[in-house]
């Protein structure tokens, strides 16, 4: 009976003949009962133990930054690890490639359209009663009305209100403030910046800049500090940030997107070892469960200044340029945004933004292994549902252009890992496409708690390969700009189409053919002479997001039902 205790009974009904498993298993069926429990998780003496949550998060991690993904170059064993244990999601998405908007929905199972929130400058946004947000609970809530321990650790970046149900609230600020008073706990005086180095804002340490980062190359930029550890200020950073007004990359919402270097902490001390070792504690405290637990670490967003032995990991002359980083944007509804980031077309220093990019992750990588080496010393991981995902992705120069806000594979795909030993199979690959608006419902389904209202999909029978499962299409939606982009993204399982939410946008229209074009260059649409033959695909994809739009409630339905697909 070792295979079904590995594996989940469920699952070995489905792997073995149903006469071979009657023969096989009536010997054994006493013993095994005693060792499982309601949810098919281990129990002493027969007694059922309420399955935990282990969630994990990055903040601006690609889909393809993962070396279970593909990935030739960056080198991740611990998340491969979490794959092979269970379930890799090839193509997740994002629900909006925007922070909080994203975070929200993950969080909530509801699409922005019902929370209300699509931008980052809604964290205290007042809304009255019960409405969007304010009227919806987040799958940490379901879990603790239930009786479940709660603590997040890390960035929270979501609408405030939603955070009062953890216990340690009163801590989860994991600001510049926050990380400062980690340091002086840990006895670690942040040292003056020496000559030619600059502060990082986000952590208030000294940090030696690469050629990408944008103050090295700023006309008129006020010089570094003079070696005597006299570095520049804050408010002197804002004042050069201001008198470059016009030479800036297109930074709309990251003050510091362009922070690249090596940051002067300690490895044990790095802002992503201030959440890893925050969530490997909690699990000491919690392992009485059941509980759920969240570490979201800041990394890969930018700043991208990273600590040793990380920093120059990945030399930044072997990087691999992305095949669309000279894509000349012909077609594309992107192509004025574009034309604000022409560093990011620069071959010779791209390399040094997925340097620091890969160094990130790989860092996060090794805390996911000591978080998982951890459940495992603790006897937890065969109770415990771990999942692992990302708000949304990076350009990485993909397209000649970097951040996120727009519908590019490299912004809008994100990693969506899950394992579950006694419901998941390990080695599972789902290639159907999915989103961030399934998380809530597949989370609470797993865990056996009701889910109350929601507008995504349990992914329990893709994951089981359901022979009911039906064809996934996911939608994606960007408030940014409203009228001068696409609106809406729907992803099918061979083509993506891009819409825009106003019948007057001036934004053009996109069809990419992934399974032709996987670079996304190729807008089928557009202006080109032959578009009409795609007209039927297109309308298709329309029908379907004019139906998506009905069934969550949008304002934007009426709009885009009346936008031609062809003008």
């Amino acid at each position: 009976m070792a295979t079904l205790a590995g594996w989940g009974l469920d699952w070995y009904i489905r792997c073995m003949d149903r006469r071979a498993f009657l023969s096989r298993s009536i010997l054994g069926a006493a013993g095994l009962a005693t060792r499982l429990g309601a949810n098919g998780a281990p129990g002493a003496g027969g007694k059922a133990r309420r399955p935990n949550l282990l969630f994990l998060m990055t903040d601006q991690q690609q889909g393809a930054a993962l070396s279970c993904a593909g990935n030739g170059v960056l080198k991740t064993p611990h998340l491969d690890r979490l794959a092979a244990g269970g379930v890799r999601f090839e193509r997740a998405y994002s629900a909006c490639p925007i922070c909080v908007p994203a975070r929200t929905t993950i969080l909530t199972g509801h699409s922005l359209c019902a929370t209300g929130i699509g931008q980052n400058g809604q964290l205290k946004r007042p809304l009255t009663g019960g409405e969007g947000v304010l009227g919806l609970k987040t799958f940490h809530e379901r879990l603790v009305e239930r009786g479940d321990a709660a603590e997040y650790w890390g960035k929270w970046h979501t609408v405030e209100a939603r955070a009062a149900c953890f216990a340690n609230r009163a801590s989860m600020d994991e600001g510049k403030k926050a990380y400062n008073a980690f340091l002086e706990k840990n006895g670690f005086k942040i040292p003056k910046p020496a000559k030619g180095e600059f502060i990082d804002a986000h952590t208030g340490c000294p940090y030696r800049p690469d050629p990408l980062d944008l103050r090295t190359t700023l006309e008129g930029n006020a010089p570094p500090n003079d070696g005597a550890g006299n570095g520049e200020s804050r408010e002197q950073k804002r004042e050069q940030r201001k008198a470059a007004k016009g030479k800036r990359e297109g930074l709309e919402d990251d003050e510091d997107d362009s922070e690249y270097g090596l940051l002067r902490v300690p490895r044990e001390l790095s802002p992503t070892a201030h959440v890893g070792r925050n969530v490997c504690e909690a699990l000491e405290r919690l392992a009485g469960g059941p509980f759920t637990l969240t570490g979201s670490f800041g990394a890969p967003h930018p700043p991208m200044v990273v600590c040793e032995p990380y920093y120059g990991m990945y030399p930044p002359s072997e990087m691999p340029i992305p095949k669309s980083q000279a894509d000349p944007m012909t077609h594309s509804p992107y192509a004025e945004r574009a034309k604000t980031m022409e560093r990011y077309r620069d071959a010779g220093l791209i390399g040094y933004m997925i340097s620091n990019y890969y160094a990130m992750v790989k860092e996060v990588d090794d805390w996911v292994g000591r978080i998982l080496d951890t459940l495992d010393r603790l006897g937890l991981a065969e109770n415990t549902l771990v999942v692992f995902t990302s708000d949304h992705g990076e350009l990485l120069g993909a397209h000649g252009m970097y951040s996120k806000m727009v519908f590019y594979d490299e912004a809008s795909r994100v990693p969506l890992l899950a394992r579950f030993p006694w419901k998941i199979p390990p080695g599972t690959v789902v290639g159907e496409p999915v989103g961030h608006l399934d998380i809530y419902a597949t989370i609470l389904d797993y865990l056996g708690c009701p889910a109350g209202a929601h507008q995504g999909e349990s992914l329990r029978g893709l994951v089981d390969r359901e022979p009911n499962a039906v064809a996934r299409r996911v939608f994606t939606v960007s408030e940014w700009p409203h009228r001068h982009s696409p609106n809406y993204m729907v992803r099918t399982r061979d083509f993506k189409f891009l819409f825009a939410g106003d019948p007057r946008s001036p934004s053009l229209d996109a069809l990419w053919n992934l399974k032709d074009d996987p670079d996304e260059m190729n807008n089928l649409l557009g202006t080109r002479p032959d578009r009409a033959k795609w007209r039927e695909q297109a309308e298709w994809h329309k029908s379907l997001l004019v139906s998506w739009l009905d069934r969550v409630g949008s304002p934007d339905r009426a709009g885009v039902k009346a936008r031609p697909v062809m003008d």
